[in-house]
């Protein structure tokens, strides 16, 4: 499906008895959003135990857009909180130890920022707080990085890496140039940035 249409497609996952490690895509929906709908985090933003959606679109206002799930497959109505300028990326994870899920976005502009938007943890979130980094961030991901327990950003913004360290008060750290991207990467236009044990 083309790039651009303002929708997303969700398709449910059921196993068959006969053989449980096969798995069909068995049904389709679809969701209205804004045009460009970039990148979709999934979790439990009003401690419902139903996945929730937000969906950074990079054509829809500055804003992002948060989807709260009935449980069944389908979608509220999207309400939009205030992000940076053209969301492009967007991850989820407790950066302040509240027990409520947050939202960091990349802002892929001109003004090289993240926000982050603390959740209130009844679905909605707090105004965004926006840090700056040194290029346009396209992606961002989210990880322990230094075996403590706060939480770290990852961005990519080519042709860099870079890390941001969390602190308690779910501030971030200015970003430190962890790495700069070969020349051959930033031509080919990295596209996806995660984080992992890997060792």
């Amino acid at each position: 499906m083309p790039r651009g249409y303002s929708f997303l497609s969700l398709l449910a996952v059921a196993s068959t008895l006969l053989s449980p490690a096969v798995a069909q895509f068995e049904t389709r929906s679809t969701l209205s959003t804004s045009a460009f709908p970039e990148s979709v985090a999934v979790g439990d933003f009003n401690h419902d135990g139903k996945p929730d959606l937000a969906v950074a679109a990079y054509f829809q206002n500055d804003q992002i857009m948060v989807l709260l799930g009935n449980g069944d497959g389908t979608f509220q109505s999207p309400v939009n909180y205030a992000a940076g300028v053209g969301p492009y990326s967007v991850a989820t994870a407790d950066f302040n130890r509240d027990g409520n899920l947050d939202l960091v976005v990349a802002d892929y502009a001109i003004a090289g920022t993240v926000s982050v938007l603390l959740g209130n943890g009844d679905g909605s979130f707090q105004a965004g707080r926006t840090y700056g980094t040194p290029e346009t961030p396209k992606f961002v991901a989210v990880g322990n990085l230094n075996g403590g327990n706060k939480l770290s950003l990852v961005v990519m913004d080519s042709p860099y890496v870079s890390v941001m360290p969390g602190k308690a008060t779910a501030l971030f750290s200015p970003p430190l140039i962890s790495a700069q991207l070969m020349r051959p990467l930033r031509s080919a236009s990295a596209t996806l940035i995660t984080t992992a044990d890997w060792t």
